[in-house]
């Protein structure tokens, strides 16, 4: 990975990386489904949101309600399953505080290297939630779903004019890193102490922002 210094713009995930929301938006999606899922259904709704955070509500519901469920959804299915959950996320995800260092990070790199947000959360739903908590002010782009992560990240290099070298991904799911692999760029995976490492081995890996943020200045060749 390159010092700080060569690295030209930052593109963040927004769940798990600078909100501490993983957990609720998991359970939300089993929520939606009520009573119908049996314990095992819960199980593996639970194992792909671990697996693929940073996919859109949308297409996670699809790929429920056709591999869990064995019914083939429908935009109305769907859509309506989406504004469940969007209507439950409304509710709660004020009482979702951030992850540690969080803030200090954003402040101290704002400014200086270009900010980049590019979230799984619909995009209207992100915007309000960046409004609502003063946040937007620190990502010169902000993009949400449906579109794609690894669509985004192409997006903001193309648009951006950027060496995808010089940019560098944080994310806590497998999705960010497919994503950066697909537009080049670096890749940091943000792992808290008490999840699992899903990341490949050789990934760069912290465990939050915070010592990412303390180990910033002297970066070189960060362990794994």
């Amino acid at each position: 990975m390159r010092k700080p210094a060569d690295i030209r713009g930052i593109i963040f995930d927004f769940d798990g990386v600078i909100l501490d929301s993983v957990s609720l938006k998991t359970e939300l999606f089993v929520r939606c489904y009520g009573d119908q899922p049996s314990e095992e259904q819960k199980a593996h709704i639970r194992e792909y949101q671990a697996l693929h955070g940073g996919v859109g509500r949308g297409e996670k519901f699809t790929y429920f309600e056709r591999t869990l469920f064995d019914r083939e959804p429908t935009p109305e299915s769907v859509a309506r399953l989406s504004r469940l959950y969007g209507e439950f996320l409304a509710a709660e995800i004020e009482a979702c505080g951030y992850l540690p260092g969080a803030l200090p990070f954003l402040t101290t790199l704002h400014g200086k290297i270009p900010l980049h947000l590019v979230s799984g959360t619909l995009h209207e739903d992100l915007v309000r939630i960046l409004e609502q908590r003063d946040l937007t002010r620190f990502f010169r782009s902000v993009i949400g779903s449906p579109m794609r992560k690894i669509d985004a990240f192409r997006s903001i290099v193309e648009n951006e004019g950027y060496d995808p070298a010089t940019i560098l991904a944080i994310g806590d799911a497998i999705t960010e890193l497919e994503a950066a692999e697909s537009a080049g760029t670096q890749f940091i995976g943000i792992v808290a102490p008490r999840d699992e490492n899903l990341f490949p081995p050789g990934t760069t890996i912290y465990p939050d922002l915070a010592s990412l943020h303390a180990e910033w200045p002297r970066l070189a060749t960060p362990t794994v």
